[in-house]
């Protein structure tokens, strides 16, 4: 797993590089940046997370989504935070940036091309997540997935993914994975804390 990160992770640097993305210490982004921005929007998304959560339970046929056991969610919040980020945001939206607006259309239309990226890289996101519920409630198909539960989960990790998607191109890595890391203290640590 060090490897495959590793080697997503360097790739992903060497891609922002290309495409004029905040660095990881780029000079023009303030600590404030990088480091409370990202802090005050993952616990809005967090606050956003259980107050969607609440809502969604009562009609999606399951009751809450359910949250790793303290301290266990400590871990996995700071695993979360930095592995996904890394995947999801750090290479795969740098590098299809790079290949489509780069390559194929002549550095032309990259916000545009940004977004769609951007988009289609927070629906892959939501849909590992819903495999991983899937595998939680133990249904076989896709279609026996209550159609709000469904919502729910596309939802949420959408507008995540989103979120960190626009701080990484403006701020760098690190931000996009206070974003994310924020976000779960608040749902996984202090939520399932609370609520469960």
């Amino acid at each position: 797993m060090l490897i495959f990160y590793g080697g997503l992770g360097f790739l992903g640097l060497i891609f922002l590089q290309k495409i004029g993305f905040a660095e990881i210490w780029d000079p023009k982004v303030s600590n404030k940046e990088r480091f409370l921005f990202p802090m005050e929007a993952g616990l809005c998304i967090g606050l956003f997370f259980v107050l969607s959560d609440k809502i969604f339970s009562r009609f999606n046929s399951i009751g809450m989504l359910p949250h790793p056991p303290f301290p266990t969610s400590l871990v996995v919040s700071a695993i979360a935070g930095i592995g996904e980020e890394i995947v999801f945001r750090l290479f795969f939206i740098p590098f299809w940036v790079w290949l489509i607006s780069y390559l194929l259309l002549k550095k032309r239309w990259m916000n545009p091309v940004f977004w769609i990226v951007s988009i289609f890289s927070s629906f892959i996101f939501a849909m590992g997540h819903l495999l991983s519920i899937m595998m939680l409630y133990g249904f076989k198909t896709i279609s026996e997935v209550p159609a709000l539960l469904m919502v729910e989960v596309l939802l949420l990790n959408g507008v995540l993914s989103i979120v960190c998607a626009y701080h990484l191109r403006k701020y760098g890595f690190l931000a996009s994975v206070g974003v994310h890391f924020w976000t779960d203290i608040v749902w996984h640590v202090i939520w399932g804390i609370l609520y469960f």
